[in-house]
C-alpha cells in the first residue's frame, strides 16, 4: 500500500535529541507513513538509535552518506520517497501526534498541493508560536507567497507528484536551502491550505546546522547565490511585477541580514533586480530620501527600524522609537497598586481556566485582582463585569519581573502553576525561576501534580481535589469552578452531549464513544449529538457516525463557554482500564470537573471516578462498565425536563459544598501566612 505521508529526516550528530524526534513519529495517529532517515556521516551514537527505532518500527528507513550536508541528505529523500505527499522533519525537533493525520486530512479535504500548520519556535525554554488562519485555501502565487511566516519547510506537506514532475530539489552547500525548494513548490502547486489544528516544534540549539552561524563569510555567500537562483526562476518563469514585488518583500524578511548588505561584495554580486530595489539595498543603512520634497519635511523610519527621522529644511532630529514590550513593563512598574491585592500569575499556556475561581475566592475574602499571564489571556474576563487590570507578558518577561525586588508591592504572588511545562521538562517554579521572589506574604503556588507536593514542602501548595482521599491533603483542597456569569440552562429537546480536552488517549477514550455512538445508531436512537472542544481530530469515521460528531477545535473562553451553556450533559470519558487514566485515580486533576461544576452539567462517568470525586445517582448518571455507557446515554437522552432540572439541583448542591470548604481552607492557609 502507498504511504499517505514520506517524512525526511537528515540526521547529523543529534543523538542528544534524536530519540524525542522519532518518538513524535512512530505514535502519529496517520499510520500509512514511511520514515526515511538520512544519517550525514554523524560521529555520535545517532547512526545506532536509528537502528534501534527501525527494529521496533518498520517503517523506518535508513540511509547513510558521509557528511555532505542537509541538501543532499534531503534529496536522496525525496528521490526514494513513495508517500502520496512529503513532509521534513529536523532530528532535533518534534511534531504533535496529530500533526500528520490534520496535515493530509486537510490536504485531502480541501484537494491540496500544499498544507501549512502553526510552527512553535523554542530557544532556552522560551516558546513563541506562530498561529495560522484555520482551514483557509490561498491560490494565487501572491497570496500564498503572503501568508508564509518563515522559510522552513519543516511545517508543511507537499504533493510528491509535483515535487517529483518538476525536479524540486535543494540547493547544496549554502545556507537558507530551504527557501528555493519553498518558493518553487509554492509556484508549481494549484494551492495551500493552513490548518490550526497542529502544531511544528522548531528546537534551536547551538550545535544544529541551521544555527552554525559563525560561518559569516559562508553566509554571506549563501545570500548572493540563494538569490540569483531566486531571480534565474524568476526571469525563467516571467513572473508578473506584483509577484516579483512579493518575493523581494518575502527574501527582505525571510532571509537577507541587513549587515551583509554592507559588505560591497555581496551587494555588487546580488541580482539586478533587488540592486534596483532601494529599499531593500538601503536595509540596515541609514535614512535615504527619495526627492527633494522628502529632504524639505519628512517622517521616516530608520535603516534598523530603532529611530524616527523627521526631516525639516534638511535639518534631521533622530528620536528612539518607543519600544513596545519595554513600554508594557514600565507601565507594570508605574502603576499604582490597590491596599490588599493579589497577583494571580500563570506561567503555563494552559490551567488558565482556573484562573476565574481563585480570583472570585480572594474577591469575597475582600481582596483586590491583577492578573499576569505568559502569552495572551484568550478572552477569559469575557463573562466578568470588571475593571481587571490584566498583563500579557512573554515568558522572559514574566520571569524578570518575578525575580524583581520591586514585585513586594503586592500583598499575595499567587501561582496558579507550580509546575512549568518546558520542552526539556516539567520543572518546579523555584527551579524555572531560581531567584523567585515574594509579596509582602509568602507566596502561595497551586499544585496541579500531587505527587510532587512534597518537593518543597515549605511552599504554601493548594491542589483542586485530594482523589487519593489523603487526609493530609484535605486542608490544602481549593477548588475553583467560577466562569463568570455564565447561564445555567434548561436540557435541549435534541440532547447535546460535550467532551472538553485534546483528542489523545492520554486525555479521554475517544473509542469509547465512538463505538457507543454506533450502538445508539444501531438502536435507532438519534435524537442526540456531540460537541467536541479541544485540539486533534478523529480517524476516518463512518459519515452516520461523523454526522453526529461536531469538532469545534480549541476555542477562546468566550467561545468554549457558549459551548459549555449550550450542552446537556457532559462526557469526562475517563477509563479506570486505561494506564494513563489512574493518574486521575491517584494524582491527577481533570479541569472537566470544574467544568461540570460551574456549569451545572450532569456528566456521564465510570463508577470508579465517581467514587473518587464524590459523584451520586442524585447529581450524575454513573455506568460500572465501558459497556455501560450506552444504557446511560440511553438514560440522558429520554430524561425528562424534570428530571434534568433535579440533577441539576443535588449537583449545585455538591458544589456549594465544594465551595464552602475551598473558601473555609483558603480562609486559613491566609491566617497562616500573614506576617
Amino acid at each position: 500500500m502507498q504511504p499517505k505521508i514520506s517524512v525526511i529526516i537528515p540526521c547529523y550528530n543529534t543523538a542528544k535529541y534524536l530519540k524525542r524526534c522519532l518518538e513524535s513519529l512512530i505514535k502519529q495517529t496517520l499510520k500509512e507513513i514511511e520514515i526515511i532517515c538520512i544519517n550525514d556521516g554523524s560521529t555520535d551514537n545517532s547512526i545506532e538509535i536509528l537502528k534501534e527505532y527501525a527494529i521496533l518500527d518498520n517503517r523506518i528507513k535508513i540511509l547513510t552518506q558521509d557528511n555532505q550536508g542537509q541538501s543532499v541528505a534531503r534529496n536522496k529523500g525525496l528521490d526514494i520517497a513513495t508517500g502520496e505527499y512529503i513532509g521534513f522533519v529536523d532530528s532535533d525537533d518534534w511534531i504533535d501526534l496529530n500533526y500528520y493525520e490534520e496535515l493530509y486530512n486537510t490536504a485531502q479535504k480541501y484537494h491540496s498541493d500544499v498544507v501549512m500548520c502553526n510552527f512553535v519556535c523554542i530557544k532556552n525554554d522560551k516558546i513563541k508560536t506562530n498561529s495560522v488562519a484555520r482551514n483557509k485555501v490561498y491560490t494565487s502565487f501572491k497570496d500564498k507567497m503572503n501568508i508564509l511566516p518563515n522559510g522552513t519547510c519543516c511545517d508543511k506537506i507537499f504533493r510528491t507528484e509535483i515535487i517529483k514532475a518538476k525536479k524540486i530539489y535543494f540547493p547544496i552547500n549554502i545556507f537558507y536551502e530551504d527557501n528555493l525548494f519553498l518558493i518553487e513548490a509554492i509556484y508549481y502547486s494549484k494551492n495551500l491550505t493552513t490548518t490550526n489544528k497542529t502544531k511544528y516544534h522548531y528546537w534551536i540549539n547551538n550545535e544544529s546546522t541551521t544555527q552554525a552561524f559563525q560561518n559569516i563569510e559562508k553566509l554571506k555567500k549563501s545570500l548572493v547565490v540563494l538569490t540569483n537562483k531566486i531571480f534565474d526562476f524568476v526571469r525563467d518563469k516571467n513572473l508578473s511585477k506584483t509577484d516579483i514585488n512579493i518575493l523581494k518583500k518575502y527574501i527582505s524578511i525571510a532571509f537577507i541580514n541587513p549587515e551583509f548588505l554592507e559588505d560591497e561584495d555581496v551587494r555588487n554580486n546580488l541580482p539586478q533586480e533587488l540592486k534596483n530595489d532601494k529599499k531593500i539595498m538601503n536595509l540596515g543603512k541609514g535614512i535615504k530620501y527619495n526627492n527633494l520634497g522628502e529632504r524639505i519635511f519628512s517622517m521616516k523610519n530608520s535603516g534598523d527600524r530603532k529611530h524616527k527621522i523627521i526631516t525639516i529644511c534638511g535639518i534631521s532630529i533622530k528620536i528612539r522609537r518607543q519600544n513596545k514590550r519595554k513600554y508594557i513593563i514600565k507601565k507594570f512598574w508605574q502603576h499604582e497598586v490597590a491596599n490588599k491585592t493579589v497577583l494571580i500569575i500563570e506561567a503555563n499556556d494552559c490551567h488558565k481556566e482556573t484562573i476565574l475561581g481563585y480570583m472570585k475566592y480572594f474577591v469575597d475574602l475582600g481582596y483586590n485582582i491583577e492578573l499576569l499571564i505568559n502569552g495572551q489571556s484568550e478572552n477569559i474576563l469575557c463573562k466578568i463585569n470588571s475593571n481587571i487590570k490584566v498583563w500579557e507578558l512573554r515568558s522572559s518577561e514574566l520571569e524578570d519581573i518575578l525575580q524583581n525586588e520591586k514585585i513586594k508591592k503586592y500583598e499575595i504572588l499567587f501561582f496558579n502553576s507550580k509546575i512549568i511545562y518546558t520542552p526539556s521538562g516539567w520543572l518546579d517554579i523555584h527551579k524555572y525561576i531560581p531567584q523567585l521572589k515574594q509579596g509582602k506574604m509568602k507566596n502561595i503556588y497551586v499544585q496541579h501534580h500531587i505527587d510532587r507536593i512534597n518537593e518543597v514542602k515549605e511552599d504554601t501548595q493548594l491542589i483542586l481535589a485530594n482523589p487519593s482521599h489523603n487526609k493530609e491533603l484535605e486542608k490544602h483542597i481549593v477548588n475553583p469552578h467560577y466562569f463568570g456569569n455564565i447561564n445555567i440552562t434548561d436540557k435541549n429537546l435534541i440532547t447535546n452531549f460535550i467532551v472538553v480536552g485534546g483528542i489523545e488517549a492520554q486525555r479521554k477514550n475517544h473509542n469509547l464513544l465512538i463505538n457507543t455512538i454506533e450502538k445508539l445508531l444501531s438502536n435507532n436512537i438519534t435524537n442526540f449529538k456531540i460537541t467536541i472542544v479541544g485540539n486533534g481530530t478523529l480517524n476516518t469515521l463512518p459519515l452516520k457516525i461523523k454526522n453526529k460528531i461536531d469538532i469545534k477545535g480549541r476555542l477562546d473562553f468566550m467561545n468554549m463557554f457558549k459551548e459549555m451553556e449550550n450542552a446537556d450533559f457532559f462526557l469526562p470519558l475517563l477509563d479506570p482500564n486505561l494506564e494513563a487514566h489512574k493518574r486521575y485515580m491517584t494524582c491527577g486533576s481533570s479541569g472537566s470537573f470544574q467544568l461540570i461544576y460551574g456549569f451545572l452539567k450532569p456528566c456521564l462517568i465510570h463508577q470508579t471516578f465517581a467514587n473518587i470525586y464524590n459523584f451520586t445517582d442524585n447529581d450524575s448518571l454513573i455506568y460500572q462498565t465501558n459497556e455501560g455507557l450506552f444504557q446511560i446515554m440511553k438514560q440522558a437522552i429520554d430524561m425528562n425536563q424534570d428530571e434534568y432540572k433535579e440533577k441539576q439541583k443535588y449537583l449545585e448542591n455538591h458544589v456549594n459544598f465544594i465551595e464552602n470548604l475551598s473558601l473555609c481552607n483558603l480562609k486559613k492557609i491566609l491566617g497562616e501566612i500573614d506576617v
